[in-house]
């Protein structure tokens, strides 16, 4: 059986803390990846949606234009001419 000794104590508390600093250092880089926006050159999180409204580019993963088969070099439009 262990004694607990002041050392020992402090020893166990010191490990602990330093586990728990890990585990918070970890989420904190969960989050920021979360957070993290997609573009051309950097891997991230792009929003997804089903409405045919989106007109703005890059925000979200497929806009309207690109759903588009009418406008020429949209994916839509490159997917319509393998058919």
């Amino acid at each position: 059986m262990k004694f607990l000794t002041r050392a020992w104590i402090q020893t166990q508390l010191s490990s602990f803390a330093e586990r728990i600093s890990n585990v918070f250092a970890r989420k904190t880089d969960a989050e920021a990846h979360c957070t993290q926006k997609a573009t051309q050159s950097i891997l991230g999180h792009v929003k997804l949606s089903n409405s045919a409204a989106i007109t703005t580019p890059g925000e979200y993963a497929l806009d309207a234009v690109e759903k588009n088969a009418s406008v020429q070099g949209t994916l839509a439009n490159l997917i319509q001419q393998t058919k």
